[in-house]
């Protein structure tokens, strides 16, 4: 387990990686509602972007802590 704090120092770097295939169109009950796979997928990336976003803002600007890709 990776237990250094993340800070301005001390970044980090957050690799996303999305399957882009053919069953990503197939339907799941991932999130509450019924939607595809790669729907769903959306809603968790941009929720984890937004995490991300909110925990590196301080005042009236977000710091630069990580590296995504």
């Amino acid at each position: 387990m990776y237990t250094r704090q993340i800070s301005r120092a001390s970044r980090t770097a957050f690799i996303i990686a999305l399957d882009l295939s053919g069953s990503m169109s197939d339907d799941t009950l991932a999130i509450r509602d019924a939607r595809t796979k790669a729907d769903a997928l959306s809603v968790i990336v941009n929720e984890l972007l937004n995490e991300l976003i909110a925990r590196a803002r301080r005042s009236d600007r977000v710091r630069d802590y990580y590296d995504i890709a």
